[in-house]
């Protein structure tokens, strides 16, 4: 008789403002840390079926696609096996999810549920019935409270009560982990934007510097405009700088344009000025601003062939001069360019021939804001942007969405509780 699991979700329903979905998705990460305390290690459980299973290596917990652990081993009835557990809510998730069609679940030799609602076989053409472990109320409330408390926080720090609680060595390791992850996704997008371009590194900059000078709001419509501008039939004409400006503003769509003019012209069409983001922003980081304070930057650097990429923060001077009459762009946000620039050109800068070291978040001053400072409050230590970009990496991957069992602080303190 499969044991309820309805009490797990009772609080949860409760506390949070989500749709069942959202709920179920959590309450099922939640099962994946039960199963990573190694609560089980050297247990004797039995299986659906009758089956003696004795769990001797939970495996490695799997935060990409595919099985949720990896390399578990795991003795069913006197036989090791080596290979990957699944976790779901009900054993009919498996078929839901589509696993029994995906070559990557092929080599499951466990499951585990809350509750086992159907046979569960490893595909629609293999009679193998995949070995089921039903967790019971006992295991489930093991960290249960704590766990409800966290996701019912409202703050931007579920954990932020025992946060400075945590081991420097086990802080500084996993923000180190953020680092390398956020700026690897960054170098892929460059590699993108590069392919995307053919190899073309001037047009592939200039994506690039579009991306960093739109964000936090308008890094899309900024790839947008600069995906869209002809630029080697614009750089064939003779600009003031006046002319370059104001020409790239109607491009944008923030100007008026003649439509007619533009399309026989240019063979483009100017961007829709409704796809332009204001929020809860400052006028000096308007649309308009940005986009004048980018076009400044591409005339400088690729029509008058002045300056370098990383002169934005070394030499700013010599982009917005007294030429330029617009709003100078502060020492903050040069560096936040820098920051999102440095992964993508690092791609870029491979062809171009320039030092890679050059592309260090190490090198460069951390970036100031507010979810940085909530987590300086609390004790973290920030002095580069690589340890500001991995603050930005956790609250946005992990601490937004609640995900504290998947964060290294989170397993931490959750784990702490059964020792207490």
């Amino acid at each position: 008789m499969p044991v309820p699991f309805a009490f797990v979700c009772i609080r949860l329903f409760a506390s949070i403002d989500s749709s069942i979905w959202e709920i179920e998705c959590m309450l099922e990460e939640y099962i994946q840390f039960i199963w990573y305390t190694g609560h089980f290690i050297q247990k004797r459980l039995q299986s659906t079926t009758g089956e003696d299973v004795m769990v001797i290596d939970q495996g490695k917990w799997n935060d990409a696609s595919g099985p949720d652990f990896s390399n578990a081993v795991v003795r069913i009835n006197g036989t090791t096996w080596v290979g990957n557990v699944e976790m779901h809510l009900r054993s009919s998730d498996w078929s839901k999810h589509g696993h029994q069609t995906d070559s990557a679940y092929s080599n499951v030799i466990l499951h585990v549920v809350c509750e086992d609602d159907e046979p569960l076989y490893r595909s629609a053409s293999e009679p193998y019935r995949v070995p089921t472990v039903i967790l019971n109320s006992e295991v489930l409330s093991l960290f249960q409270f704590e766990y409800e408390r966290w996701v019912s926080v409202k703050g931007r720090i579920p954990c932020e009560d025992v946060l400075p609680e945590t081991p420097k060595q086990t802080v500084e390791e996993w923000l180190e982990t953020l680092a390398k992850r956020r700026y690897r996704r960054k170098e892929e997008l460059g590699q993108e934007i590069l392919e995307s371009k053919f190899g073309d590194i001037m047009l592939a900059e200039i994506v690039v510097s579009a991306d960093a000078f739109g964000k936090p709001l308008n890094s899309e419509p900024m790839r947008q405009l600069a995906n869209q501008v002809p630029w080697y039939k614009v750089f064939r004409k003779e600009w003031t700088w006046t002319e370059f400006s104001k020409w790239l503003l109607s491009m944008s769509g923030l100007e008026p344009f003649d439509e007619f003019h533009w399309f026989n012209l240019w063979g483009v069409q100017p961007l829709d000025g409704s796809w332009w983001k204001y929020g809860k922003m400052r006028p000096t980081s308007f649309p308009r601003v940005r986009v004048v304070q980018w076009a400044r930057w591409i005339y400088v650097r690729f029509y008058l062939k002045k300056v370098h990429l990383v002169d934005i923060v070394n030499r700013p001077e010599e982009v917005w001069d007294e030429e330029y009459g617009g709003v100078v762009p502060g020492v903050q946000i040069r560096n936040t360019w820098l920051i999102n620039m440095y992964p993508l050109a690092k791609v870029i800068g491979q062809l171009g021939g320039w030092e890679e070291d050059t592309f260090s978040w190490n090198e460069l001053k951390p970036d100031q804001n507010k979810i940085v400072d909530q987590f300086v409050a609390k004790g973290i230590v920030v002095v580069t942007a690589n340890d500001s970009q991995a603050i930005i990496e956790l609250s946005e991957a992990y601490c937004r969405y609640k995900k504290c069992v998947n964060c290294a602080i989170g397993r931490y303190h959750l784990k702490k509780i059964k020792y207490d």
